[in-house]
């Protein structure tokens, strides 16, 4: 991100997790019909965010600050296979995750959320 006055802001994340899918109408391996399915999934992770100040902001050190992150999705959409193993999945979820930083240079603990509705369309392949 970057202001109007040069200064930027650079996030650098890693996460990881798991989750489970529920396919509650239908096995997942049918071919040729929709397959709905409901999806909960669990991610941890660390993220680095450095702020540096632009040249109209005045002159000053980049600062950096970590943090540890938490997040949760929600969500659920359906598959499509053909015999061949060609697919296509559509989902729709609700995704939530937390960064809590470490004291910055002032001696202050923060929390930044993020959260909100995700879209997301995929072609497959099964082996």
């Amino acid at each position: 991100a970057m202001s109007h006055k040069g200064d930027s802001v650079e996030e650098s994340t890693s996460e990881f997790g798991g989750g489970v899918n529920w396919y509650p109408l239908t096995r997942p391996s049918k071919v040729y019909k929709m397959i709905p399915f409901g999806t909960f999934q669990f991610l941890m992770g660390s993220t680095e965010t450095t702020f540096s100040p632009g040249s109209q902001s005045g002159s000053g050190d980049p600062e950096s600050l970590n943090a540890g992150t938490v997040g949760f999705i929600v969500g659920g959409g359906l598959k499509y296979y053909t015999p061949k193993g060609y697919g296509i999945k559509f989902n729709f979820d609700l995704y939530t995750r937390g960064d809590s930083f470490a004291a910055d240079a002032q001696s202050i603990k923060w929390v930044k959320t993020k959260s909100g509705p995700r879209l997301n369309l995929g072609f497959l392949y099964r082996f």
